[in-house]
């Protein structure tokens, strides 16, 4: 071989074959949905941590990734020709399914370890049906499937990253329509889970959903921990479950580790009739035999025009124990609920509490900062609350609840139900006024205290002596609030996202709440000092706003 055939073959070699950038690691460039498919495989078996780099345009087909090696495998497009550069926009790098019942979009399973990472990708026209993957048992996730998973050692992580994931179906059987992200162990430990600044649309699941997502951390048993499930800054409207629901998605975090939903949209989701629950999602925390729930903490989301049939038309989180162990708590901060429908418990949001036992505690509640409006239910329209089982303690503190409809008489806005003699609800602060059939409606065992509140109505049911006041009350008033524009740009107070319910100079709620309440926050619903004047207002938010405290919901949502 002459020196310049030499150099060709190296040269030749650099062009035709993946590229080792680092030892362990391979980076593949594809620009068609052969090559994709052909790295994927590749991938499978080579030894190394891979870089899948997809380049910018069209990608039709369903692909596919299994392995056993437990290498990292992650999947990145926007890439320009020969991946000599990068702009990362999901429009521009395609994957599409085909439609009809052609299959998922993306499938990938990593086992024995692991990282999953997805970014930069359009996914649409999948499809999933019951069997119509192999192994058969995987009818999940028609759009995108990524399962990391482990027997008895760690678990991958898996990051789903600034995604369009649309259009996708689940037929027969078949869940998640839009993505399906899982990091799982059978007797070792799980990952973290992490969903960031995807767009997830107008997916539909014909069968149980959840429609639009399902991300989920957590094992099966014995000693084994799950791991963190995060959502943030995401998008997820207009995905449909006619039967079963969730609409927009379920999350699970099981075996004690935490759970953080922030920053997101959720709208315009749906489940079918009857006994469907969960028009917009459901977050739910669980156990093993070994390890108590995690917390839940939802804080600066936006979840607005959800219907469920049932229970739940916004959001609706659980939390449970087992045996002798404590359920986690749950935190909502500053969110907005407007809009959302449910046949019958807790129209915006509905929280539930399940500690293993009596001794287990766990399980307290708090929700500060809030904004409820315009929510429909049979009973707590705007907010429904059960603490079961174990002591614990609900905190209601600075929110804005109005203008929601219980479709039943007396059946109120916020609705506290608690089965234990000892726990404790505690209402400072808050605006909770002009909601069809009632204010409050507190039933069960539980005591309830409500300091510096702006309410109308309450009705009580207690099992235990037939109370019907609050245990300890003071400084609570019955006063129209002045909002600075309930009916908003439109004069129309039934269209709730241009309503603004901040308060003007006149208001009685201004300097009126109490600086010692429980939970009490240090800024309010927009970020600015809790405390202005020297006391405390009432209501989600603080008096003075500057000029441009509230740009009207639907601006954010839909510009001009």
């Amino acid at each position: 071989m002459t020196r310049l055939h030499f150099f060709l073959f190296i040269i030749v070699g650099f062009l035709t074959f993946p590229a080792r950038v680092s030892w362990g690691e391979t980076v593949h460039c594809v620009s068609n949905a052969a090559e994709l498919q052909t790295e994927l495989t590749a991938a499978q078996t080579n030894g190394d941590d891979d870089v899948i780099q997809v380049e910018q345009g069209t990608y039709s087909g369903n692909f596919t990734f299994d392995s056993s090696e437990g290498k990292n495998i992650s999947i990145l497009g926007g890439y320009t020709s020969g991946c000599a550069g990068r702009v990362q926009d999901p429009t521009n790098t395609i994957l599409d399914g085909g439609g009809g019942t052609n299959g998922k979009v993306l499938e990938i399973k990593n086992t024995d370890g692991g990282n999953i990472t997805v970014e930069g990708l359009t996914l649409q026209n999948g499809y999933a049906t019951y069997g119509s993957s192999s192994p058969t048992y995987y009818y999940v996730g028609s759009g995108l499937y990524a399962h990391a998973e482990s027997a008895s050692g760690q678990a991958g992580s898996i990051t789903i990253n600034d995604n369009i994931i649309k259009d996708n179906v689940a037929d027969e059987y078949a869940r998640a329509a839009g993505l399906y992200a899982k990091s799982t162990t059978s007797t070792g430990y799980a990952n973290d889970v992490t969903i960031s600044n995807n767009t997830i649309t107008n997916n539909t699941s014909y069968y149980r959903g959840p429609a639009g997502v399902y991300a989920g951390a957590y094992s099966y048993g014995g000693a084994a921990i799950g791991g963190q499930v995060t959502l943030t800054n995401n998008t997820i409207s207009e995905n449909q479950s006619t039967s079963g629901g969730p609409g927009g998605g379920s999350i699970e975090s099981w075996s004690g580790d935490d759970m953080t939903i922030t920053n997101n949209t959720i709208t315009g989701n749906s489940t079918g009739s009857g006994s469907d629950y969960v028009g917009g999602l459901e977050l739910y925390s669980g156990y093993t035999e070994n390890a108590a729930g995690g917390d839940i903490t939802l804080t600066n989301n936006t979840v607005t025009d959800n219907t469920a049939g049932a229970d739940a038309g916004g959001a609706y989180a659980q939390l449970h124990g087992y045996g002798s162990l404590a359920s986690g708590n749950f935190v909502g901060d500053s969110n907005t609920f407007l809009a959302n429908t449910a046949g019958s418990l807790g129209g915006g949001l509905k929280i539930y509490t399940n500690p293993g036992s009596i001794a287990a505690g766990g399980g307290d509640v708090a929700l500060y900062n809030n904004v409820m409006a315009g929510n429909q239910s049979l009973q707590g329209s705007g907010l429904y609350v059960e603490l079961s089982r174990a002591v614990s303690t609900f905190t209601l503190t600075n929110n804005t609840i109005t203008a929601n409809t219980a479709t039943t008489d007396t059946y109120a806005a916020v609705y506290i139900r608690t089965t234990v003699a000892g726990t404790e609800s505690h209402v400072y602060n808050n605006i909770v006024r002009d909601n069809t059939f009632g204010d409050f409606y507190i039933i069960g065992n539980g005591d309830a205290y409500a300091y510096n509140n702006d309410y109308g109505t309450m009705v009580r049911n207690d099992w235990l002596s037939g109370r019907t006041d609050w245990d300890g009350s003071d400084n609570n008033i019955d006063q129209d609030p002045v909002f600075l524009d309930a009916d908003g740009a439109d004069n129309d107070p039934n269209t709730f996202g241009d309503n603004d319910y901040h308060l003007t100079s006149e208001s009685p709620c201004k300097n009126t709440g109490n600086n010692s309440a429980p939970e009490l926050p240090d800024t309010d619903f927009d970020d600015n000092a809790r405390i202005s004047g020297g006391t405390v207002d009432m209501g989600a938010y603080e008096f003075p706003c500057p000029a441009n405290a509230l740009t009207p919901i639907y601006l954010l949502l839909f510009g001009n």
